[in-house]
């Protein structure tokens, strides 16, 4: 049986933007792998890089859903206050998702 969530939908949003964006990210990390890999490396090897590339990655998600997160805490600001403040917020995801994929 489905079970509510006691956690605000702001959150609930943030939570799977975070997962969103650790999903793209870390596709992007193995598809360089894939891609770029020398031949004379195990994968094994590489888990070091791996670890390093996702607490970066997780650092650029934070900057990114600070924002959110912050500004949330006003109900006026919040995505699901109103359409406007909705369309706000997909806008700033758009533009911040095309910036930062461009100079990933």
């Amino acid at each position: 049986m489905l079970t509510k969530w006691l956690v605000p939908k702001t959150i609930q949003w943030i939570v799977k933007i975070f997962l969103i964006y650790l999903f793209i990210f870390t596709a992007f990390r193995v598809a360089t792998v894939i891609f770029f890999k020398p031949v004379n490396i195990r994968l094994s090897e590489l888990a070091p890089s791996f670890w390093l590339g996702l607490k970066y990655d997780l650092r650029w998600i934070s900057f990114i859903l600070f924002p959110i997160a912050l500004l949330s805490i006003f109900k006026k600001l919040s995505p699901y206050y109103s359409e406007r403040m909705k369309k706000f917020w997909t806008v700033y995801l758009g533009i911040i998702t095309l910036f930062v994929l461009f100079i990933y």
